[in-house]
Order: structure tokens, then sequence, then C-alpha cells
């Protein structure tokens, strides 16, 4: 009996925290585009990113968002920031995509890692200098900020 009780508990204690504490609302993106990742630094300044090079950035919190030019019309899978002005998104449908920003997302350089061979699905920086890139079969490093990819690791296929 005890054993249930306890359950029982944990289970409204759990409901009410839910439903006290997890409150989501709707944004409006400004986009017609499928958006296929967000991220935010802090909890006002964030980067969604898209199909057709879509990049939309907030300072608000979500609730407005500006387009920005990334300079390709391919998909970008993934978006990554190490503070608020340098960042990096990627992607590719027809190939690779791999765009940099340091000033925010106004402005975003292409990058071209002849090396990588596959599609890009994940980025990921530890400092402006190191960051990984994820493609469907190996993972790349930086230590340059982007500007130079080296094979890591290769998954043989299952």
């Amino acid at each position: 009996m005890k054993q249930i009780l306890t359950i029982v508990l944990v289970a409204i204690s759990f409901t009410a925290f839910s439903q006290n504490n997890f409150n989501w609302v709707e944004q409006t993106s400004n986009t017609t585009e499928h958006l296929l990742d967000v991220f935010f630094i802090t909890n006002q300044a964030g980067w969604a990113v898209g199909e057709n090079g879509v990049i939309i950035k907030t300072i608000d919190g979500g609730t407005t968002w500006a387009a920005q030019t990334s300079g390709t019309t391919d998909r970008i899978r993934a978006v990554f920031f190490i503070d608020s002005n340098n960042g990096w998104a990627v992607g590719g449908f027809s190939g690779q995509v791999i765009l940099k920003t340091t000033d925010g997302g106004t402005n975003w350089q292409s990058i071209t890692a002849s090396n990588v061979a596959n599609i890009i699905y994940d980025v990921a920086f530890s400092s402006t200098s190191n960051g990984w890139l994820v493609t469907g079969d190996s993972i790349y490093i930086s230590t340059d900020g982007g500007s130079t990819w080296t094979s890591e690791m290769y998954a043989s296929s299952v």
C-alpha cells in the first residue's frame, strides 16, 4: 500500500509541476520554409535554420524573427553559436554547406572543405577555434575556427 501511495503522490507532483511550469507559446517565424534546427545563446538571442538556406534570428526570446542572408538556397540542417557573434550553420542537399559568421549573423561566409565528402548533419564548437562536424559516416574536427577540417572517425556500414 505504501508503494502505491508513493507512486500516486509522484504522479500528482509531476502533473502539477508540468502543468504549472511548462507553458509553450506558439511563435510566428515570418518564414514559410521548414525549420530544421534552433539555437539560443541566451534566453533572448537565438537563430533558426532550415530549407532553402533560411536563417532567422530573434533578440526577444522568439517573439519576433528577422531573416538573415545565408548566401545559399541549400538546406541548412544545424546552427551553433559559441557567443553572440561567432556562429556556424551547416547542411547541404545537393552538396555540403558550411557557413560562418563573426557578427551575429549579419554576414555569413561560405567555407569550402573539399575533404568533407558527405552532407553535414550537425556542428558544435567548444571555442571560437575548436569545433566538430558530423556527416553521415564521419566526424571532422577543426582547430582554426572552421577554415579547415580533418576527418577524426569513419563509421563503416553495418
